[in-house]
């Protein structure tokens, strides 16, 4: 089995990560840069590596996941080689421990003497470039690669540890203002779900992403204002894209919400929506009970249970025939007033249809379960 697509997968969220950790450290009117630096050169080798910039300090900062070999030491120094200022800083992150000594006349020599051969090599190799930058100056190029050898830093850490490194941070710096640690995760959910939206977007392009400290602040505020104590508001259609599998797992489930949805319309794509809409209040649901506001969480779904049932008795009162598809639309009509509910939120169409979904599947209580309709299983 080819297993290079899973280790370029990890390499990339390692890579990502400590963009990410990097990009939170950000200071006023600095910015940084993230560029991935697999096509330098052609190589049989799988050599994943991305090239960080950032106006912090002045760092170049390389990320390389895997064993690190003295050929790829040769090619991380060539990076910085290319790149080279004697003010900046160097720095590069790996997950193990480096078994092999770089500090020698040894690895000098040898970078110099494929650089010295590299004539012949194609424009845009490393090698070539390095050549055409030094090769009528060996001293500097040497002078040059011992400064990176004696000041350059390698930081050992791997995927968790990182995690933490960036969540402290992220909390530290962006949501310390007296917020539960629900919350603060939460926050920092959406943040990791957003850098890496975007992030992924520009690799996808084979571009180069640029995040300045003010698009930083854009982000961090809008999320703070977006989820908080008061206030727990996700854009719809990205939730969607999240929950595609968990989706599908539930319509195989063939739960009780499915069955009577399928009693009003039996097409899937219908299915879906309802249960992504179900799916969508119960992450709300859920964020509020966490804070604690268990009773206005109850208040909802009794107000929707009364809608309910309001409907269904001026059906009955008009000698209307009942069926599942008119008793749910008419229903899914009603407002649903809470505090909890920002009527003029785009999202609160989809909060309220769920809500609705929500009471009609397995585990709701009997006082505000309702139903669309008898499905086979009752």
């Amino acid at each position: 089995m080819d297993i290079h697509g899973i280790i370029s997968q990890s390499g990339f969220e390692f890579q990502k990560q400590v963009f990410i950790l990097n990009l939170l450290q950000l200071v006023n009117a600095s910015f940084i840069v993230y560029e991935g630096m697999d096509d330098i050169e052609i190589s049989e080798d799988y050599f994943p590596i991305s090239s960080i910039v950032s106006t912090n300090n002045n760092r170049l900062i390389q990320v390389k996941s895997g064993d690190v070999t003295l050929q790829i030491l040769e090619k991380i120094f060539m990076n910085w080689l290319l790149n080279f200022d004697i003010a900046k800083e160097y720095v590069c992150y790996i997950e193990n421990v480096l078994e092999d000594d770089y500090k020698t006349e040894t690895f000098i020599n040898n970078i110099l003497d494929k650089v010295s051969k590299s004539s012949r090599k194609r424009s845009d190799s490393i090698l070539k470039r390095l050549y055409i930058v030094y090769s009528t100056d060996k001293n500097s190029f040497v002078n040059n690669l011992k400064h990176l050898i004696n000041s350059a830093k390698f930081v050992v850490t791997d995927k968790d540890k990182l995690l933490k490194d960036i969540f402290n941070v992220f909390v530290v710096n962006y949501s310390n203002d007296g917020s539960s640690d629900f919350t603060q995760k939460e926050r920092f959910e959406e943040f990791n779900r957003v850098i890496n939206e975007k992030l992924s977007k520009a690799l996808y392009f084979k571009t180069k992403f640029k995040f300045t400290f003010s698009d930083l602040f854009n982000v961090l505020s809008d999320i703070n204002s977006k989820i908080s104590k008061d206030s727990y508001e996700v854009n719809y259609t990205e939730f969607k894209d999240r929950k595609r599998e968990l989706l599908n797992r539930i319509l195989s489930r063939n739960t009780r919400a499915v069955r009577q949805l399928r009693l009003v319309d039996s097409k899937e794509v219908f299915i879906i929506e309802g249960l992504t809409q179900q799916l969508f209040y119960e992450d709300l649901r859920d964020y509020y009970i966490n804070m604690g506001k268990d009773i206005e969480i109850s208040n909802i779904e009794l107000n929707a249970n009364i809608n309910f049932n309001d409907v269904k008795e001026e059906l009955i009162s008009n000698e209307d025939v009942i069926t599942p598809a008119k008793l749910f639309y008419r229903t899914i009509k009603r407002d649903i007033r809470s505090p909890l509910f920002r009527n003029d939120s785009g999202q609160y169409l989809f909060y309220k249809k769920g809500c609705y979904i929500h009471l009609t599947d397995d585990g709701v209580e009997d006082s505000v379960s309702i139903s669309w309709g008898i499905d086979d299983e009752e």
